[in-house]
C-alpha cells in the first residue's frame, strides 16, 4: 500500500484524512511509521543496506566538518 505524508494532508492507500492542529498527534504517528517503512525497505536488499550505510556515513562526516570547522574558526579568532 502506497503512503506519503504532507504537511496538511495525509493519504494512505484508499484513505484518506484531512486535520488540522489537533492532528499534530496523528500525523507524528503517520510520519514514524513512513520513516520505520523506508527503513524496512532499505534493510531488504543489500543495495538498501549499501544506501543506508552511505547516508550514516555521510551525516558522520558532517557532523564532523561542522564541529572541526566551528573550532578553526574560534582558533582563528584568537
Amino acid at each position: 500500500m502506497y503512503q506519503y505524508a504532507s504537511s496538511l494532508h495525509i493519504y494512505n492507500g484508499a484513505q484518506s484524512v484531512r486535520y488540522g492542529a489537533a492532528g499534530s498527534k496523528q500525523f507524528n504517528y503517520f510520519f514514524w511509521r513512513i520513516i520505520m517503512d523506508v527503513f524496512a525497505q532499505l534493510f531488504k536488499s543489500p543495495v538498501g543496506m549499501m544506501s543506508l550505510a552511505t547516508i550514516a556515513f555521510i551525516i558522520v562526516i558532517a557532523v564532523f566538518m561542522f564541529f572541526w570547522v566551528k573550532k578553526q574558526a574560534d582558533n582563528d579568532k584568537k
